[in-house]
């Protein structure tokens, strides 16, 4: 949900070319290097599993296997093998990969979070349910981590979310 991807099916054979806004899995093997474009920057690609996630103000890429590039106009970042790399306000994290379910996870219908911002996890809700959440206020200073499976209902899902912190979640109607 909430994902787009176009590109040119007369010119891939010259220069494989993706723009991409939202989140995708990709895994293969690209011989030719695909190039993906998202709004905050390209992504150059080797033959290779990857997941890049432009769906909040951020830039997320991570590299499972292989080797990927990133490139903006003020930052550059080369991953390898369980890699991953945060895009944000023109400042660029790489780091390594501690949870890889938590990256690939929702390919299954497993959504998993480890320490991420409570707001960023109430937004993924939203996207994967195709629903408006009316949270309480100050949520941005809370940190979540736990899982989930795509089979629970939504408000079972905002439950669960709140829980350890006493707060309610509502769907708007």
């Amino acid at each position: 949900a909430g994902t787009s991807i176009s590109y040119k099916p007369l010119l891939w054979w010259v220069h494989p070319l993706a723009t991409l806004s939202g989140q995708a899995y990709f895994s293969g093997n690209h011989a030719k290097g695909l190039t993906i474009e998202t709004q905050q920057g390209q992504i150059r690609v080797l033959g290779t599993t990857f997941v890049v996630n432009t769906l909040n103000t951020k830039l997320f890429v991570a590299c499972l296997q292989g080797k990927v590039e990133f490139r903006n106009g003020t930052a550059s970042a080369l991953l390898t093998d369980n890699m991953q790399t945060v895009v944000d306000n023109g400042k660029i994290e790489t780091t390594k990969i501690v949870d890889k379910e938590s990256i690939v996870g929702w390919t299954k219908g497993i959504f998993s979070y480890d320490n991420k911002p409570l707001d960023e996890v109430v937004k993924d809700i939203e996207r994967y349910y195709n629903i408006n959440v009316e949270s309480p206020a100050g949520i941005d200073t809370l940190r979540y981590s736990g899982r989930f499976t795509n089979d629970k209902a939504p408000q079972e899902v905002l439950s669960i979310l709140g829980r350890p912190y006493g707060l309610t979640f509502n769907i708007k109607k």
